[in-house]
């Protein structure tokens, strides 16, 4: 390439080293580099917000990367400014929403079950943090011929892998529990009635919310039919709290697989979700 390029400079390019170290120096370099360059223009803007999107890589290590997005803010943001410019035109009927679907993910929020998430994830990162337990893990299911080949990972800002982790685990319970006997991590929980009911329980209602996701997702949607959405969602609930009650598990599959469950538990978080769902959407009903 120096040839064709810059041949007079050939000779200098051969004196550069190309050693892994020498370019993991550099590239980090350019990035404190890029960073104080950021930091510089950052330092001149009036408005601007920090959006955080955390995942990982194909060798299982945690990467986080940070975006500076669109100005956003109740009082100087740019919907505020928005508003001014549209009252300033007499347009009085200025309509503004929080995002419908972050709101449906705020609502699954409530349900308050760390109990379970707290095990589940504590327990998905042992497997899958390291890559020897990783490794072995797979091979352990690739030698029970199970239906899955590994497990799925929770990132918090990929609302729909919740539901996805939660099914993967319930699924593969038993297989985990001998692996992590085997590693000297045992998981009591998962020869706990009450705790695999909750699991259960979690594992069913994840999937309907994750349902209205879906639906709330996709190309032409107005904001109408997602407030139908929501609105028949809400019915649905209702009719879930009270068969749940008088021990109609029609529409919770894995948690009418358990033989101790707790229904006024359970139809009561489903009422929790209702009261929420009905709490965070007022803005949509205000203008029904």
């Amino acid at each position: 390439v120096a040839d064709i390029i810059c041949p007079e400079k050939k000779s200098d390019f051969c004196k550069i080293s190309l050693s892994h170290q020498t370019i993991a120096r550099r590239i980090e370099e350019i990035a404190k580099s890029i960073e104080k360059s950021l930091e510089s223009q950052c330092a001149t803007f009036n408005f601007y917000s920090i959006a955080l999107d955390e995942s990982t890589d194909a060798t299982d290590t945690a990467q986080l990367a940070i975006f500076i997005r669109a100005m956003v803010g109740k009082k100087e943001g740019l919907t505020k400014l928005i508003e001014n410019d549209a009252k300033k035109m007499d347009n009085l009927r200025f309509m503004k929403y929080h995002c419908i679907i972050h709101q449906e993910n705020l609502c699954a929020t409530t349900l308050k079950m760390e109990n379970i998430l707290n095990v589940v994830i504590k327990t998905i990162n042992f497997i899958r943090s390291k890559g020897l337990n990783h490794r072995q893990f797979q091979e352990f299911l690739n030698t029970l011929e199970t239906s899955y080949g590994d497990i799925v990972y929770f990132t918090a800002v990929r609302w729909l892998s919740r539901g996805k982790m939660l099914k993967r685990f319930y699924d593969l319970r038993n297989e985990i529990k001998c692996f992590m006997d085997s590693k000297g991590k045992p998981v009591p929980e998962l020869v706990n009635e009450n705790w695999l009911a909750d699991l259960s329980f979690l594992v069913d209602i994840t999937a309907h919310l994750n349902e209205l996701n879906m639906r709330l997702q996709g190309e032409n949607q107005l904001i109408n039919f997602m407030f139908q959405a929501v609105t028949a969602f809400e019915i649905k609930l209702k009719l879930w709290q009270s068969q749940t009650k008088n021990n109609n598990l029609m529409h919770f599959e894995t948690l009418s697989q358990q033989s101790h469950v707790n229904n006024e538990k359970y139809a009561a978080l489903i009422a929790i979700l209702s009261l929420e769902f009905e709490n965070r959407i007022q803005d949509f009903r205000k203008h029904q």
